[in-house]
């Protein structure tokens, strides 16, 4: 059993040394090699199970114990990792705040330093940007960002670049577009996965309101500005623009990922009238017309959408060939975790 494990990261031993009892908390955390180790190691998981080869994965992470810690409401994500460890033989611990001495005044500090000792690895999700950095600095164990706040979440990004893969074949991405629509300012998606997708050459295009455009500052952390620039990354040059013609980007693009509105995450003056929200969802909207303009674009959402009038993506959408949101952008969030799990995880 021991040898057929280690065959497991026998390719993949160089990123395996350097994610070993890592910390996940931001998308830069990893190198684009390790990060193309994860979404190489997941497709290997994928490709097992439909093969009935899956024996030696269900025992790779046994003895091995994932808090799963969602401060915030979470379903797939929280699913995903939770089924993840037990499929790789290791159990899941549920923290529940509410029934914590979260509720009794203790610090996040302390809680998760006490908590620390009986798991080996944490998955976190908060509102509070600043709760993981305090966890992971608390903590001896691994901890994974499930998302934090409107900063970011990159376990999310994994499974978007593993979507990518399976749609294209691959992730060399240049002379590639992938067009972004909808809340670019408190997106977390859009925040982790811009950072990767600009490494591997893609060409990016944001279409936002102008209350919802991506900060400047975290624009030129990908390499660029908010108006259209060129920027030069290894030996590929890639352009970040911020457009409101969304015909003309869906045109020109291989991807379209819509995203809702945050609007749990406004401040307390609304960033919108109601009527001006109305007329953006209205605009941003997604149909099937959509297919007129390009018919091979891939659709890709990291859900929830938002159900009724106000829908990013019509339901008339979901059984086209382009739809990527639920298989195998979501399914594909099982895959990822089990390789993220691994490499942090595992010991020979």
């Amino acid at each position: 059993m021991k040898h057929a494990i280690n065959m497991v990261l026998t390719e993949h031993m160089e990123a395996y040394e350097s994610l070993k009892g890592q910390d996940f908390i931001s998308i830069n955390d990893f190198s684009i090699d390790d990060i193309l180790s994860v979404i190489s190691l997941a497709k290997e998981i994928k490709v097992a199970k439909k093969d009935k080869n899956y024996w030696y994965y269900n025992r790779i992470l046994e003895g091995k114990i994932l808090l799963s810690a969602f401060l915030e409401g979470s379903t797939r994500t929280r699913l995903s990792f939770e089924s993840a460890m037990m499929q790789l033989g290791g159990r899941v611990l549920d923290f529940k705040s509410k029934e914590s001495s979260l509720k009794k005044g203790e610090s996040i500090e302390d809680t998760f330093k006490c908590v620390g000792y009986c798991c080996d690895v944490i998955i976190l999700r908060s509102d509070d940007p600043k709760y993981v950095y305090d966890v992971a600095k608390a903590t001896e164990i691994p901890v994974i960002n499930a998302g934090n706040g409107d900063m970011e979440h990159p376990t999310q990004a994994l499974k978007d670049l593993f979507a990518i893969q399976e749609f294209k074949g691959d992730l060399n991405l240049t002379d590639y577009t992938s067009t972004f629509i909808g809340d670019m300012r408190y997106s977390r998606t859009v925040h982790s996965l811009v950072y990767p997708l600009v490494k591997l050459g893609c060409n990016i295009v944001l279409i936002a309101p102008q209350q919802l455009r991506m900060n400047q500052s975290d624009i030129k952390n990908f390499g660029g500005h908010v108006e259209e620039v060129t920027i030069e990354l290894d030996e590929h040059r890639q352009s970040i623009l911020e457009q409101k013609n969304v015909i003309e980007a869906i045109k020109k693009s291989n991807i379209l990922y819509a995203t809702r509105i945050q609007k749990e995450r406004f401040t307390k003056e609304s960033l919108f009238s109601d009527e001006e929200l109305e007329i953006f969802e209205d605009m941003y909207q997604i149909d099937n017309q959509i297919l007129i303009h390009n018919p091979k674009i891939g659709l890709m959402h990291p859900l929830p959408r938002v159900k009724g009038r106000a829908r990013e993506l019509l339901a008339e959408l979901d059984e086209t060939k382009n739809a990527l949101y639920f298989k195998p952008q979501a399914e594909g969030g099982l895959y990822t975790a089990m390789a993220l799990l691994t490499f942090i995880c595992f010991d020979p």
